[in-house]
């Protein structure tokens, strides 16, 4: 098979095998809202539940920041499709918060590996380095990031589908098929790498992983990134609670709703596909920019919903929009592209620069919890989370400008060297210094004039 057609294929896998999880991830986030009139909880209750469900994912990606490097991404794979399949026929049956916590805390916590364990498998199949499959990484980003925004969106028209014929705890066992077809996918089509179908790194090891942790750990703008990280974080997670907001600041009813949340990857996959293709062609100045202008834009998103009083649904969902489309460059191509730059600890970075982060937005949306049953309510919601992308902006913005001085340091470098070229075509032509080509000017001149 040529260059070609296993780029294709490798995208295609990339592109079902996110989707597949994706399928799994999203039944709790569309059935919440079903979950709550059920049992009957409050808009902080479905907070603390978020925030669990978030602790879980950052436990899954400390997890895969020690084990995904070892074992490879196959196993990861299999692990999230198998223990999701259990996690959620145990949520069928949960009748208590505490159940329902674990249930998504454990769901999450292996889910944790998805992301990084695909990032890994771009950074094993192709070098970052080499010019010809420099392009390649970059559309494999872009495939991941659209797989799983644009396949959100099919999981939760899905779901709501079903939802509105049957009850949350049977449509359960959807989310149970997927997870079937995730492990058929997996054995039939996933490999750690161009020749190997598992592909094993160095042992995990105390030794290991202290170093990793003081080598990376070390290195301070791996710690601005994951600010910038943790800042996306919240308005990936957005979708834990967005029902709940439309639900408890509209008089909509909640199948009305389902079909509204889609605004949520609606946004990112409309920013990845007018902005992200756009954005990767573009000189690092000006990626910084569009980051910068993306956002301000945010800011004052944030301060509409703010301001946003009882009702006015449409209003709401364009912001909510705004707010995915605004963050997903930040969110799926600048952190991303750092993690695979990061060689050879490409799977470690991702995953344990997404453990700092999610554990970040966990405490969060804890802490918002007490601000929802609050007099503050949903507009002290919203004025945290504003808070939170000013401070992600600023890091972004910071971290992009580090990138144009190495850049720019490094055209410096490179015109200070001399250019040696061994073809034997350089060999046979004439050698002319300084004085030489500037006599031969002088003499045409000369020449010229007389």
């Amino acid at each position: 098979m040529g260059l070609c057609g296993k780029e294709v294929m490798f995208y295609i896998t990339l592109f079902v095998s996110y989707g597949l999880y994706v399928f799994i991830l999203n039944f709790p986030i569309v059935s919440l809202p079903f979950i709550q009139e059920d049992l009957g909880l409050t808009d902080g209750t479905i907070a603390i539940i978020a925030a669990r469900r978030t602790t879980g994912t950052s436990i899954g990606k400390l997890f895969t920041a020690f084990f995904l490097d070892a074992y490879g991404s196959f196993i990861c794979l299999m692990l999230i499709f198998c223990v999701g399949f259990i996690c959620m026929a145990m949520l069928s049956g949960a009748n208590t918060v505490l159940t329902i916590s674990l249930c998504l805390a454990g769901v999450e916590c292996v889910n944790g590996m998805a992301w990084p364990s695909h990032v890994s498998l771009i950074g094993r199949w192709w070098d970052d380095n080499k010019e010809d499959e420099k392009v390649i990484v970059d559309n494999a980003i872009l495939i991941l990031s659209l797989s799983s925004r644009f396949l959100t969106m099919g999981a939760l028209s899905m779901y709501g589908f079903f939802l509105g014929y049957h009850d949350w705890r049977q449509v359960a066992y959807v989310s149970c098929i997927m997870c079937g077809f995730g492990v058929t996918w997996a054995l039939t089509m996933v490999s750690d790498s161009q020749e190997n179908k598992i592909e094993y790194g160095e042992p995990i090891s105390f030794t290991k992983m202290t170093n990793l942790v003081k080598k990376v750990g070390g290195d301070p703008i791996f710690w601005v990134v994951q600010i910038v990280n943790s800042s996306t974080v919240v308005v990936r997670n957005l979708n834990a609670v967005i029902a709940t907001y439309f639900a408890n600041t509209t008089n909509l009813s909640q199948m009305e709703i389902v079909s509204l949340i889609l605004c949520h990857p609606a946004g990112f996959v409309t920013g990845l596909l007018l902005v992200g293709n756009w954005y990767k062609k573009q000189t690092l100045s000006v990626q910084r920019y569009v980051v910068g202008i993306g956002y301000f834009c945010t800011f004052w998103v944030c301060m509409v919903l703010i301001n946003l009083p009882q009702g006015y649904i449409y209003h709401k969902v364009f912001c909510v929009f705004l707010l995915t489309f605004f963050n997903a460059v930040p969110r799926y191509v600048v952190t991303t592209k750092f993690s695979i730059a990061y060689k050879p600890y490409t799977g470690f970075v991702s995953a344990f620069g997404q453990t700092c982060s999610y554990f970040a937005a966990a405490q969060l949306y804890g802490a918002c919890a007490v601000v929802l049953d609050s007099e503050y309510g949903w507009p002290g919601f919203w004025a945290i989370f504003l808070g939170t992308q000013m401070v992600g902006g600023t890091a972004a913005f910071y971290y992009q400008g580090t990138l144009v001085e190495k850049e720019k340091k490094k055209g410096v470098d490179e015109e200070d060297v001399p250019r040696v070229s061994n073809s034997p075509e350089k060999a046979l032509r004439p050698k002319w210094n300084v004085l030489d080509i500037r006599k031969r000017e002088t003499e045409h001149l000369r020449k010229s004039m007389t």
